[in-house]
């Protein structure tokens, strides 16, 4: 294959990945960050490396981890702020994975039922309580979101920029 070629590959497996890691941003359960990192590397290792180097991979490794650290710390801290239990911390996580069953409604209802439902069961939380708690973690669930995206948003900028 000609370097055109492999130019042509290189951007029909990167854009997938980069793609699906905005999406994974977006769907708690799905490592976005570290997908668009990926998608990052592929990019490189099929043009041999030339425009990307092991500088860029650090940075863009780094803003990766912050980006799976955020995730954690915000959900943490919205249960937190809502008075919540680890019941709730672990429920708001179970929840995640109900965007398999009820689609991207799952992204917002899925983390806030799933620490209530926890705080009533396991933490013996009345009702209202245990709402207030599910209603944070969806507050922690969105700032986290929101940070995650500009993240993503500096790291595929330095993408382009780079390659460029």
């Amino acid at each position: 294959m000609n370097a055109e070629n492999y130019q042509i590959l290189s951007y029909v497996i990167s854009i997938p990945l980069i793609l699906i890691g905005l999406f994974g941003i977006v769907v708690p359960v799905i490592p976005g960050a570290l997908i668009i990192w990926l998608g990052m590397f592929a990019f490189g290792a099929i043009n041999g490396f030339i425009h990307l180097k092991m500088k860029f991979y650090l940075i863009e490794g780094a803003l990766a981890i912050s980006a799976m650290i955020v995730d954690n710390l915000a959900s943490a801290w919205g249960v937190r702020k809502g008075g919540g239990s680890k019941a709730a911390a672990i429920g708001a996580i179970l929840g995640t994975f109900s965007v398999f069953f009820l689609g991207p409604w799952g992204i917002l209802i899925g983390p806030a039922l799933g620490a209530a439902i926890c705080e009533i069961i396991w933490a013996k939380k009345n009702i209202p309580d245990a709402l207030r708690t599910g209603l944070w973690s969806l507050w922690g669930l969105l700032g986290g979101i929101v940070i995650k995206l500009f993240i993503a948003g500096i790291m595929i900028g330095y993408f382009l920029h780079k390659i460029g």
